[in-house]
């Protein structure tokens, strides 16, 4: 059995039904997200919450400093950094 290429308007189709499906989970999570909101508002924990998530995000960023690394980088032998601008004659 061989297999055929899809036509432009089966990609395209197909491209839009993968869109509208991240669309779907995009409205579910902002949905999740406002509910939790709101719950956090009902029992009052909102500002905890906030306070907990500006520590882990302050974590991260000093992890992240941590593993930077100082100095240049090595150039490649394929960078453009590398090649001279003599011409030939």
């Amino acid at each position: 059995m061989q297999r055929k290429k899809p036509t432009v308007k089966q990609l395209g189709n197909f491209v839009l039904s993968v869109y509208d499906k991240m669309r779907q989970i995009e409205r579910i999570a902002m949905g999740n997200s406002q509910a939790f909101l709101q719950y956090l508002e009902m029992t009052g924990e909102l500002d905890k919450f906030n306070d907990y998530l500006k520590e882990k995000v302050k974590g991260q960023d000093n992890e992240g400093r941590k593993e930077h690394k100082k100095g240049k980088k090595k150039q490649t032998k394929g960078s453009r950094a590398t090649k001279t601008g003599s011409k030939t004659s």
